[in-house]
């Protein structure tokens, strides 16, 4: 087996202790040379939502390889399933409503309002939401307090406002670790 370490994730998202309306807010996007028709497995360190997952993998398979498999070193609250099973998406769109869950997703900015892309937990946590009016709500809420927090924080460091991750630094960062 190879290790591509060349796919990076391209923006911080300060993530780790959040809430799932926080992950729902800010997503991890990823840059990088996929190869097309090449079969990647994904290794993460913790599996929360599913979604630092759910994003890689979109961006691998759009761009021509193939995710067969995908393993966490350890599982959050959500427990270990990342494919949304199907009587969890049929309870949630008998919930909404099929285009009013699109809707809803493309507003927010989530799998281009395509609800049979979110994972097991993300599913689970719109489904125990009152309305999606409420889900709306807090994930706009989480966006504008992790705004402030991201600006704040790089203003300290004399930072741009939105930190970005070169993905040259990182590469040789993890490598002068191995």
């Amino acid at each position: 087996m190879e290790i591509n370490d060349n796919i990076v994730q391209t923006n911080r998202v300060h993530r780790t202790g959040k809430d799932e309306w926080y992950r729902f807010a800010f997503r991890p996007s990823f840059n990088g040379e996929v190869q097309s028709g090449r079969n990647y497995i994904l290794v993460d360190d913790v599996f929360s939502l599913g979604g630092s997952f759910n994003e890689l993998r979109r961006f691998i398979e759009s761009n021509g390889g193939n995710v067969v498999h995908a393993i966490a070193l350890a599982t959050g609250r959500s427990g270990n399933e990342i494919s949304l099973r199907p009587e969890t998406l049929k309870s949630l769109v008998d919930k909404y409503g099929a285009d009013t869950l699109s809707s809803f997703l493309k507003e927010v900015n989530l799998y281009d309002g395509n609800f049979k892309a979110l994972t097991e937990p993300e599913a689970r946590s719109l489904r125990r939401s009152p309305s999606l009016d409420s889900a709306r709500d807090r994930i706009l809420a989480a966006r504008r307090k992790g705004r402030s927090y991201l600006v704040s924080e790089s203003s300290r460091k004399d930072e741009h406002k939105t930190p970005r991750i070169d993905p040259i630094e990182l590469y040789h960062h993890r490598k002068s670790r191995w």
